[in-house]
């Protein structure tokens, strides 16, 4: 929200609590599952602020790691805008999605 008005939405989760992992996902983790930012507000700054405070969500609960996972081949790819937040890949390709990480 800025301003009153909803610019954007983040959706995370500690992984502890999912009944429904699938082989391979990390359980120690939280896990960055959406984050769209209205194109109008997008390069403001919203996005990362989000982020940033998802990880420090993420290290109140005392989980190691953050995790999220971007589809490489898109208009708009996401990947450097993690990487800037000094996410790195895991090396995991799920459903064509490459996952990256950060350690808290």
């Amino acid at each position: 929200m800025a301003d009153g008005e909803t610019v954007g939405l983040l959706a995370v989760y500690d992984a502890r609590e999912d009944k429904h992992l699938e082989p391979g996902d990390d359980p120690e983790c939280a896990y960055l599952w959406r984050l769209m930012v209205d194109r109008a507000h997008q390069r403001e700054g919203y996005g990362r602020d989000a982020v940033l405070q998802a990880m420090d969500w993420a290290r109140a609960r005392g989980l190691p790691r953050f995790l999220t996972s971007v589809v490489p081949d898109v208009e708009g790819n996401a990947l450097p805008f993690y990487k800037g937040l000094g996410m790195t890949r895991t090396g995991r390709i799920d459903d064509g999605e490459v996952e990256l990480e950060i350690r808290l």
